[in-house]
């Protein structure tokens, strides 16, 4: 009963994003304000960790912000870190605090996230975080204790 209830709740929330989605268009990564400069080493870790992972994605946007209203939440002191949003489909969002072994699991797990939406698939977090580990990230990090 408890898996229907998160079911049932994530579906309504994908449901209710998808939507916003689909009657609000995608708003531009340049309207959403990121806290670092492009240069920033954060960035190439990101790079580097999908790279590794064998992943090339020219609409992937990364996004490091610690303001809520995009990051949902997240903090890397929370066990929390990164966001993906329906409205923006192709962005992931990760929090400015994280460490670099953090970063890279964590954006992993995000991109897993993008490719669930692309594909039509639920959002499943115990599937993002087993992919994020079969991409190499290290599987103390996840989040989901899942089997």
């Amino acid at each position: 009963m408890y898996k229907i209830k998160i079911f049932i709740s994530l579906t309504i929330t994908a449901f209710i994003g998808l939507g916003v989605y689909l009657f609000t268009g995608v708003v531009g990564v340049a309207a959403i304000p990121t806290d670092l400069p492009r240069d920033d080493i954060r960035y190439k870790i990101v790079e580097v960790a999908l790279e590794n992972a064998g992943i090339v994605d020219p609409e992937l946007n990364v996004v490091f912000t610690d303001d809520l209203r995009y990051n949902c939440g997240a903090h890397g002191t929370t066990g929390l870190g990164g966001c993906f949003r329906f409205n923006h489909p192709d962005t992931i969002y990760l929090s400015t605090d994280l460490k670099a072994d953090q970063l890279r699991f964590i954006a992993l797990h995000e991109y897993a996230h993008v490719l669930q939406f692309r594909n039509g698939e639920p959002l499943d977090e115990c599937a993002a975080d087993k992919q994020a580990i079969e991409w190499g990230g290290k599987e103390n990090l996840a989040a989901y204790k899942c089997e």
